[in-house]
């Protein structure tokens, strides 16, 4: 079982390599009309990739227990890996895109912005700490140059804030009409 736990990452990390390379290949070489087709199906390999890395590190530790879990993991990385099986754009056109069009709504209004909220309080409380730890030690140009940074930080936040609130007025004074 071990051996083939090893074999399925390994898999997983293949994957990793051979999307970013086939990516790389497709950046590099410029997109012509005959790579739109290929470019179509390296972004549907991403797509289930990621929708597999997501499963893997979430709802994985509860079902690995099944038998012959693992080599179903490691057969469906080849499926998607192996570009005769056409495995990616197989499962993305119908696994992926319904279940995606059909939460991308909810998703877009209501769980980015909260998502979005969250990485900026989390790079916020990281930049408290680092501004704590290092800015007795930093020189006073690094410290102007840091001074200005966070103020034109506060004037963006400040600004969007003062922008929501016009939209609410306006959209209280439209509804009033």
């Amino acid at each position: 079982m071990g051996t083939m736990l090893l074999l399925a990452r390994g898999f997983t990390y293949l994957g990793l390599f051979a999307g970013a390379y086939n990516s790389f290949k497709l950046v590099k070489g410029g997109l012509s009309d005959k790579d739109l087709h290929k470019s179509s199906s390296t972004l549907k390999f991403w797509v289930m990739y990621s929708m597999l890395i997501i499963f893997d590190g979430t709802i994985d530790p509860w079902i690995s227990w099944f038998p012959f879990y693992d080599y179903g993991k490691f057969a469906l990385v080849l499926y998607l890996l192996v570009p005769q099986s056409n495995g990616a754009s197989i499962l993305y056109d119908n696994f992926a895109l319904p279940l995606i069009k059909k939460y991308e709504k909810e998703f877009e209004t209501k769980h980015l912005p909260r998502l979005q909220g969250k990485v900026l309080g989390t790079a916020n409380k990281a930049q408290l700490w680092a501004v704590k730890t290092f800015v007795s030690s930093i020189e006073s140009a690094e410290l102007d140059a840091l001074t200005r940074d966070t103020e034109r930080s506060i004037e963006l936040v400040l600004d969007e804030k003062l922008r929501r609130r016009r939209d609410q007025r306006k959209d209280c004074s439209s509804s009033v009409d």
